[in-house]
């Protein structure tokens, strides 16, 4: 198996798994194909919090870097998801709509960190009699922006899409 390939399922095995596996020295061609690698696959963050502060010597302290940042915008979206399904949460319950969070919202719970889990969207399941309610609230009171697909409302909420589901 390809060096790079190892390595980032060696840095999954170490932050999901909590098992200590070391690395492989790279090249920094090598060190820049895993860092392309773990972008394209949307696991840059986790391969931060792998490689760490320092102490892995096997990745040079421009790529830490690179990974670092990656992890700060997988924090930085985590809150605004939060915020935004906090809002949400609050709005929703002051106005008896009844909902429920789906998949990323639900799962990232089961994580290592929250932030671990990353995503675009925040999907809620609405009944399909509170669709026009929840559109009014959410666009006029929250500040939202509307979009609509064949019964699913996307709000923008800046870095993330609000996809509900109605029932």
């Amino acid at each position: 198996m390809e060096k790079t390939v190892q390595n980032l399922l060696q840095c999954l095995r170490n932050v999901i798994c909590g098992e200590d596996v070391p690395l492989i020295a790279m090249s920094e061609t090598e060190q820049e194909k895993f860092y392309q690698m773990s972008l394209a696959q949307d696991m840059a963050h986790l391969i931060s919090a792998a490689v760490g502060n320092g102490e892995n010597h096997i990745i040079s302290e421009k790529y830490r870097k690179k990974f670092r940042q990656q992890e700060n915008l997988a924090i930085y979206r985590y809150t605004c998801q939060e915020l935004a399904l906090e809002e949400i949460r609050t709005v929703f319950e002051q106005q008896k709509i009844f909902f429920l969070p789906l998949k990323g919202a639900v799962i990232r719970d089961f994580y290592p960190e929250a932030w671990m889990r990353t995503s675009s969207d925040i999907d809620i399941l609405i009944r399909d009699e509170d669709y026009e309610k929840a559109k009014k609230f959410l666009t006029e009171e929250c500040g939202f922006l509307y979009e609509s697909k064949d019964k699913k409302m996307q709000i923008s909420t800046g870095m993330n899409m609000c996809i509900w589901s109605c029932i």
